[in-house]
């Protein structure tokens, strides 16, 4: 390996979550020579996938449940804690095609999208129109405000404040939820409060854009992982001819990269950021998949002093493994929030692993 390795590089890329590998791969497709380096055997930095037995004794993991016989259900597949969606229309995607990635990876469409909304004392899961089709199931008054909004790109709104804009269009509560925590993806009130119109479009334009796209839905996932993605993106760099290196320590020396006795010189490096946010997940694992196929839906519930944080249920099917995972933002309330969740989402005794996770990844909402 040593033997193999340049003894100069214009820039060595260090880890080999998403943000790395597309920053690799798109040096090395410039002409740049790339070396790409991670201390870790398995691609993917936060979004890798985890062995049972990994996960066992993961320092994130603060419970783990698995039944009886419950390791015949998973073949040896990996499990991520904290799935990885993203709109069709976006950037990220935009960055897989340029680069032949779907060459690599298989996508998944998540199939529905719904927002639960509670109407006295019980609740409804209300579907996020995701096609024009479902545009035209609302009546003709909030039809018309919601094509409005998904088809024009070119609004000049009169209002800094993307709360005092959508209030401008009169939505019934119902309707303003969904356009704010299904379409615009907001983490929590207080998230959407302080949004500026122009980022607030940025979120509409990027749900309208991504409808019709081959997906039914805007959204979509990697049936084997984010950490698949990334794979993908290091082997396109390969392509392009840059050389990385997995499982392999690296220390730094100024501009110097010392592996065992091996020294190369990098005239920049990046290093890949990890994510600040710490959010709460319980994973439920069951065999079966439902004939519902995967599903998206946003919880907004009230929390601390009247704010709405946001609880996500994402359902998606990985290699025939069916997986809920119930997300939120860390607050001092969270914890309980994903307790109630977990029993409502604990329809059946059947699940195979019950697992909870605190980690300080981005959560899976999509990269604006």
């Amino acid at each position: 390996m040593e033997e193999e390795l340049p003894e100069e590089v214009d820039i060595a890329v260090v880890g080999t979550g998403l943000a790395a590998s597309i920053y690799a791969c798109e040096y090395a497709k410039k002409g740049s020579t790339v070396l790409h380096v991670d201390s870790e055997r398995e691609y993917g930095g936060d979004h890798r996938g985890y062995s049972l037995e990994e996960l066992k004794s993961h320092r994130m993991v603060t419970s783990f449940y698995l039944a009886e016989n419950g390791e015949s259900v998973f073949k040896g597949e990996k499990i991520e804690l904290s799935p990885f969606l993203f709109h069709t229309d976006s950037l990220f995607a935009e960055k897989i095609m340029a680069n032949s990635v779907d060459r690599h990876i298989v996508l998944q469409s998540i199939d529905s999208v719904g927002v639960i909304q509670k109407d006295r004392d019980s609740f409804e899961c209300i579907s996020v129109p995701c096609s024009g089709e479902d545009v035209c199931g609302y009546d003709e008054g909030e039809r018309a405000k919601l094509e409005f909004l998904l088809e024009v790109k070119d609004i000049e709104p009169e209002t800094e404040s993307f709360e005092d804009f959508i209030d401008s269009f009169r939505f019934t509560e119902k309707t303003k939820n969904i356009v704010v925590y299904g379409m615009c993806l907001f983490s929590c009130e207080e998230a959407y409060r302080e949004a500026s119109t122009a980022e607030g479009l940025h979120r509409l334009y990027l749900f309208g854009g991504s409808i019709g796209r081959g997906s039914k839905t805007p959204f979509v996932y990697s049936l084997y992982g984010a950490a698949d993605i990334s794979r993908g993106f290091c082997r396109r760099c390969a392509v392009y001819g840059g050389t990385y290196v997995l499982g392999q320590g690296v220390k730094f020396y100024g501009n110097k990269l010392l592996f065992g006795e091996a020294i190369v010189t990098a005239h920049k490096t990046f290093r890949e950021k990890e994510a600040e946010e710490e959010v709460h997940t319980v994973i439920l694992c069951y065999e079966e998949p439902s004939d519902r196929g995967s599903r998206l839906v946003f919880v907004p519930l009230d929390t601390f002093q009247g704010q709405k944080s946001v609880v996500t249920l994402t359902a998606i099917t990985v290699n025939g493994v069916y997986l809920h995972y119930i997300q939120t933002k860390h607050t001092d309330e969270s914890s309980e929030l994903l307790d109630k969740m977990e029993r409502v989402v604990s329809f059946d005794s059947h699940a195979r692993l019950v697992l909870r996770a605190e980690t300080l990844r981005s959560p899976w909402w999509p990269p604006l």
